[in-house]
């Protein structure tokens, strides 16, 4: 129950950013999602239609 309740207080704080700054946040999730999982990939694979859409993929590798 204690973990639901966290989880649960995580997300109205992820939701309270989202609606002030719903651009900025979805960004924010973006990037650390890939922060998360690049670094265990080797290749990176990127579909842009007409050049717009895509935010620019971080070396996570060069941090390490």
């Amino acid at each position: 129950i204690l973990r639901a309740q966290g989880e649960t207080k995580r997300f109205l704080k992820v939701l309270a950013e989202y609606q002030r700054a719903p651009s900025v946040t979805e960004k924010r999730l973006y990037l650390e999602t890939m922060e998360k999982i690049l670094p265990r990939v080797r290749k990176y694979i990127a579909k842009v239609k007409d050049g717009g859409g895509l935010m620019p993929l971080l070396d996570m590798r060069m941090k390490q």
